[in-house]
């Protein structure tokens, strides 16, 4: 189980990494040649990461695309 913990915890520490690269570039998120999030969308993810609120449909939808397990790395959002 400890393991398991372990692995979200690093793909929640990527993911994070990730919003703030783009965030700073203010560039979209782009994943497949399509794109995904756009800044704004991902200053809004970034504060709702950070604030604890749930995720909309599109940022829960955008986030799978880009092969995150959303239900794993934040339980009951």
């Amino acid at each position: 189980m400890e393991e398991i913990t372990d692995l979200y915890a690093y793909q929640r520490e990527e993911l994070l990494s990730r919003l703030k690269q783009l965030f700073d570039a203010h560039a979209p998120w782009v994943v497949h040649g399509r794109a995904l999030l756009d800044p704004d969308d991902i200053a809004r993810l970034r504060q709702k990461i950070r604030q604890g609120y749930g995720f909309s449909r599109r940022e829960r939808t955008a986030l799978t695309e880009a092969g995150f397990q959303v239900d794993a790395l934040f339980p009951g959002r």
